[in-house]
C-alpha cells in the first residue's frame, strides 16, 4: 500500500523513492509501540550499514519520541488506515542532471515531526551518504 502511495505522489515527476518510513497502526496497538515503524528502502542500498543503521536509530527516535502522538491522530481521523508514511525520500534523476546535488531529492515528513531537527538532519546525512557514494542514475 505505501509503494501505491508513494507512486501517486510521485506520479509524472520521474522521482524514485529512496527510503521510507512508515506507522503501523495495527502494529502500534498489537505490541504496545515496539514495532510500530517499517523501513523500506530501495533495493541498491539494502546492504549499505550506514543507510540502514541511521533509518533504524531514526525509528527508534521517532518511536520513543512521537509514537503516542502520531497513534492519537490516526485515532483521531475519520477513517483509520493501516499504516502511513512518516518520512519518505524521493529522488529525481532529472533535476539531477539539470541542478546538480542540490534540490535533486525530496524529504516529506507529516506536521508533527516536519520541526524536528534531529529528524531533518538525520535524513539529509543520509541522503548524502547516498549521493556521495551511489550513482544516482543506477538509482533511478
Amino acid at each position: 500500500m505505501i509503494n501505491q502511495i508513494l507512486k501517486l505522489i510521485t506520479k509524472g515527476h520521474k522521482e524514485v523513492p529512496l527510503f521510507h518510513i512508515t506507522f503501523s497502526f495495527k502494529n502500534y496497538q498489537q505490541t504496545e509501540g515496539r514495532e510500530s515503524c517499517g523501513l523500506e528502502l530501495h533495493p541498491m542500498l539494502l546492504n549499505d550499514k550506514l543507510v540502514v543503521e541511521r533509518l533504524n536509530e531514526l525509528i527508534e527516535y521517532t518511536r520513543k519520541e512521537y509514537a503516542e502522538k502520531v497513534f492519537n491522530i490516526v485515532l483521531d481521523s475519520e477513517k483509520s488506515p493501516r499504516t502511513f508514511p512518516l518520512l519518505y525520500v524521493t529522488f529525481n534523476l532529472k533535476k539531477y542532471k539539470e541542478y546538480g546535488e542540490k534540490g535533486s531529492c525530496n524529504l516529506s515528513v507529516p506536521p508533527p515531526l516536519s520541526g524536528d531537527k534531529l529528524i531533518i538532519k538525520t535524513a539529509n546525512e543520509v541522503v548524502d551518504h547516498i549521493r556521495k557514494n551511489y550513482d544516482m542514475e543506477k538509482l533511478a
